[in-house]
């Protein structure tokens, strides 16, 4: 969450410089530079858009871990005794645990790649 604030921050400050760009008429090629910038500001948009959708989406299979994995200790812990949950169930709820890891994991990198694309421009809004 502290990486989204941060670049939260660079985004509001790369947006900031790119609209004071916007307000200097002297540029011969304006059209083009306004077509440039406003082409980076929709894909910062649309990234920035994805990377709060992976976060909510993150933090929704993060509690479903956690009460996976809460389960998952009842029924280790029950151990020998006998539990009203059957072995198919517990078995089923280890390969739902192990998927939600996975998708969790594919969830990360897409963030990763996410975080990838977005650096660049917002590199090349402060310079």
């Amino acid at each position: 969450m502290r990486e989204l604030e941060t670049l939260e921050i660079r985004l509001a400050g790369a947006l900031n410089r790119i609209s004071a760009h916007l307000d200097k008429p002297d540029r011969q090629d304006d059209n083009f530079e306004l077509e440039r910038i406003e082409r980076l500001e929709r894909r910062i948009l649309i990234l920035t858009d994805q990377l709060e959708a992976q976060e909510t989406e993150n933090a929704r299979l993060s509690k479903v871990i956690a009460e996976l994995v809460k389960s998952n200790q009842i029924i280790q812990s029950a151990g020998s005794e006998e539990t009203d949950i059957p072995l198919e169930q517990n078995n089923f709820l280890r390969t739902e645990l192990e998927n939600l890891h996975s998708i969790r994991e594919r969830d990360l990198a897409e963030i990763d790649d996410i975080l990838r694309e977005i650096n660049p421009i917002l590199e090349e809004g402060i310079n």
